[in-house]
């Protein structure tokens, strides 16, 4: 996963992540922990395995809010979150 820590960039498996990461979501990617979206573009986002819902969620939205749920997969879009909870 690209991950922002103490200001360097690196790359880190899952596990390692803690709140407070700031990790790069992209297309194609799964949600590697709880994130809250910081910038860059809206993002398309498959929550099925979670809600049932067979359409994409785009965050941020004032109906879904700004946080990325664990587990949900990036359909389209790039954007910076900040790890909420791992």
């Amino acid at each position: 996963i690209p991950v922002l820590r103490d200001g360097k960039a690196e790359q880190l498996l899952t596990r390692l992540l803690v709140p407070g990461d700031v990790v790069l979501l992209m297309g194609g990617a799964q949600v590697p922990a709880d994130i809250e979206w910081m910038e860059g573009d809206v993002l398309s986002v498959d929550t099925a395995a979670l809600t049932g819902e067979p359409l994409p969620r785009k965050y941020p939205s004032d109906e879904h809010g700004k946080v990325i749920l664990c587990a949900c997969t990036v359909r389209a879009g790039e954007a910076y979150g900040i790890v909420r909870k791992t």
